[in-house]
């Protein structure tokens, strides 16, 4: 009997209530199972059982992600599999040291790399790559004073910090049997730090994501009339992770599109957080009863069939951005990271600021042109997600060499 293919996928912190991250698993799932039907797939998760039942994989605890997390498990998989897929989300530049470190590992055991749609910001994150506040910090800041700034020791260790991370970027990457990156200023970013190998341009797993029937969809009756409403209908996310600093101009934008008559959807990509978060802003509002909050855990399958009632978006979170693309509901992005940016660029769309410095003046404009001008993006999306689609398609026919 033939031995089947191991296929281990990780390197995202899969399971821990992020419904971006959950939908780029399912859908990098139904790709492998695509060309590689009777591998046995094992995915590193902190949601084990129900991704088990529903994705009919086995697992193994996420590792790495937290100081106390048990990593033998991961370690052993590493080793044991045919191939590690790296499968996907913003690592290569928000915890590039944990996913490089599993690529090595997995490198020296003779096992078969894949970085599948990953993508990386312009900076390294700057709460893992940057002096963060303390003995060292405090002493370099105390040298920078006496040499009335000249030597700028902070500025120059900051920076062989950056320099040792994307050489180490360069060298995991140079190892791999494919590189897949999400976008081409990713592409950019990665050939800053070196010689990184060959690259291949694709595009986010989560794209060919798949939508509840509507009536099947398990949301609570309320939801359902809200959606059913002939009032125009704005769906919003903003992540908890990286809040819009200015919340009181966050809830005036908010009041000012439920005074025209205009309904605002809550929906959180994560459910704890983000939720937590939205419920704030919900009842900071003058006329709150015009708002709604989704409440509860649904998979991705559920969300892109409840956006799809939707009659524009707007999001920090790219996969919501990214879930709207697909149904060719407008969107509009508030930056955390260039990865919203790099997603809207595909659109010839410019994001309304950023979390630190919204620009709710374009956020309205974008806001009101796109709900008189649908069938406008819809012929814009329909012709991008063509495009970002036969990007995909070559990529999974590189990656079908690989899992022969």
């Amino acid at each position: 009997m033939e031995d089947k293919l191991k296929v281990l996928l990780g390197g995202v912190p899969f399971g821990c209530n992020n419904v971006g991250d959950e939908c780029i698993l399912e859908n990098a799932v139904k790709i492998v199972r695509e060309y590689a039907p009777n591998s046995e797939i094992t995915v590193s998760t902190d949601d084990k059982k129900p991704t088990e039942n529903k994705l009919n994989v086995k697992t193994v605890p996420l590792a790495y992600f937290e100081p106390e997390a048990e990593c033998g498990s991961m370690d052993a998989a590493l080793e044991q599999s045919d191939v590690f897929i790296w499968s996907g989300a913003t690592g290569l530049s928000d915890y590039p040291h944990i996913t490089t470190n599993m690529l090595n590992k997995a490198q020296n055991a003779g096992t078969k790399t894949v970085i599948w749609g990953v993508g990386m910001n312009t900076s390294l994150n700057p709460f893992m790559y940057r002096l963060q506040p303390g003995k060292m910090k405090t002493m370099l800041q105390i040298a920078d004073a006496l040499t009335f700034g000249i030597a700028d020791f902070v500025k120059k260790t900051n920076a062989r910090i950056d320099k040792r991370m994307r050489e180490r970027i360069a060298q995991s990457l140079r190892n791999t049997d494919l590189t897949v990156l999400r976008d081409f200023p990713t592409e950019q970013e990665v050939k800053k730090c070196g010689n990184a190998g060959n690259l291949v341009v694709g595009a986010d797993s989560a794209l060919i994501q798949e939508k509840t029937p509507w009536q099947e969809a398990p949301f609570a009756p309320e939801i359902f009339e809200f959606c059913d409403s002939r009032k125009p209908k704005v769906g919003i996310c903003i992540s908890a992770q990286r809040q819009v600093e200015n919340s009181k101009g966050l809830v005036d934008f908010l009041n000012k599109l439920t005074k025209e008559g205009i309904d605002v959807l809550f929906v959180p990509m994560n459910p704890l957080t983000d939720s937590e978060l939205m419920g704030q802003l919900k009842n900071q509002m003058k006329n709150p009863e015009n708002s709604m909050l989704l409440e509860g855990r649904f998979e991705p399958a559920d969300i892109l069939a409840l956006i799809s009632n939707l009659d524009c978006v707007i999001s920090s979170r790219l996969h919501l951005l990214i879930l709207s693309s697909i149904v060719q509901v407008p969107f509009i992005g508030i930056s955390r990271g260039s990865k919203v940016d790099n997603f809207l660029a595909e659109f010839g769309l410019k994001s309304a600021g950023n979390v630190e410095d919204c620009d709710f003046s374009s956020l309205y404009e974008q806001t009101a042109y796109h709900l008189n001008n649908r069938e406008e993006f819809k012929k814009k999306s329909m012709s991008v997600r063509k495009k970002l689609l036969k990007r995909l398609d070559n990529a999974k026919s590189l990656l079908k060499e690989v899992l022969s």
